[in-house]
């Protein structure tokens, strides 16, 4: 998909034939995208079919017009019913604004986002827990950006590979 004024790359490697990773870049307006990314905890079909549930459900909020927590917030109780005990999902839930050169993030118990911004490594730490785990009152933070400012979004996945290519 083409982004007026975002240049983006996408590296995606699952750990296996299913997994529990989801991306997904979607137009919010002409001038607003949202870049999605979640993981649920544990590996294989178990976690990938959970994914493929939380995918739909998120996708069919946004397209009846729910707005960023809002659709968090209806996921997160969905989770909560049915998830098996001890299962969570991770998502890092950003929108882009070309127009204002605003981005607006939640982050739910992602590793932090790494943004650049003039030489300096800013965090976009977790601001709540993952979902599944217990109600949130989420709220979304908003940053400005400039051209030529970098950010890296990533799932534990990272670190996982690292480990094993370590081993």
């Amino acid at each position: 998909m083409h982004i007026p004024e975002i240049d983006y790359q996408i590296y995606y490697q699952g750990s296996h034939l299913a997994s529990g990773d989801f991306y997904e870049i979607i137009p919010v307006s002409e001038k607003r995208f949202a870049f999605l990314l979640a993981d649920v905890s544990g590996h294989g079909s178990g976690a990938a079919m959970i994914m493929a549930i939380a995918r739909v459900i998120v996708l069919e909020q946004i397209r009846l017009g729910s707005r960023g927590p809002e659709v968090l917030r209806y996921l997160c109780e969905i989770l909560q019913r049915y998830l098996p005990a001890g299962s969570f999902m991770t998502f890092f839930y950003l929108v882009v604004d070309i127009e204002m050169k605003k981005i607006f993030y939640c982050n739910c118990g992602n590793p932090p986002a790494l943004l650049w911004k003039e030489k300096k490594i800013r965090r976009l730490h977790a601001h709540f827990p993952p979902l599944g785990i217990t109600n949130l009152n989420l709220d979304f933070e908003t940053i400005s950006y400039e051209t030529g400012d970098r950010l890296l979004i990533y799932t534990d996945g990272l670190y996982e590979a690292a480990r094993i290519k370590l081993k």
